[in-house]
């Protein structure tokens, strides 16, 4: 609706159910009656327009009545974060659990090559000589097939093939 069609409609006369109406909210207003509908509406709209001075005694129970359910809503908050939380974590917990389970009662087992044992006998099939180059080739051989066996052993350990 345009303004000039907004006057119009306002310089209509009244129907009685319109007027009928605005007795009743007057009468209810005047009475101090709020179980009128229009009541809490028209009493809202006159303190936004003409608010009333507090007293400081008022000012500060409001004050303190605000402060207190904020105080109580930030609690509530943090309690069902907290809940929230702890739900998450317990069902990822037992997630994870059956998902381990259920993936290591298919999977069977396969004895890991460390269970045999690894020996470096083989390399000791000649005397030690009193040549330190000789022992430093021997201890070198002996480094190379350890980190081998080592190597091996965790490739199975993982399950690499």
């Amino acid at each position: 609706m345009t303004s000039q069609e907004d006057r119009d409609e306002a310089d209509k006369p009244h129907s009685a159910a319109e007027t009928r109406e605005a007795e009743a909210l007057r009468v209810a207003l005047e009475a101090g009656d709020s179980s009128h509908e229009g009541v809490n509406v028209a009493r809202a709209l006159s303190f936004a327009m003409n608010p009333s001075v507090l007293s400081e005694a008022q000012h500060q129970a409001a004050f303190a009545r605000a402060e207190w359910l904020t105080a109580k809503r930030a609690r509530e908050s943090r309690r069902t974060l907290t809940r929230r939380l702890i739900a998450a974590t317990v069902t990822f917990s037992a997630a994870a659990s059956i998902v381990l389970f259920v993936s290591n009662s298919q999977s069977p087992r396969r004895a890991s090559s460390s269970a045999f044992g690894t020996s470096t006998q083989s390399l000791f099939s000649e005397p030690f000589s009193q040549d330190t180059s000789a022992t430093t080739g021997r201890l070198g051989r002996i480094v190379e097939a350890r980190s081998h066996a080592f190597r091996y052993q965790r490739y199975d350990e993982w399950g690499v093939r």
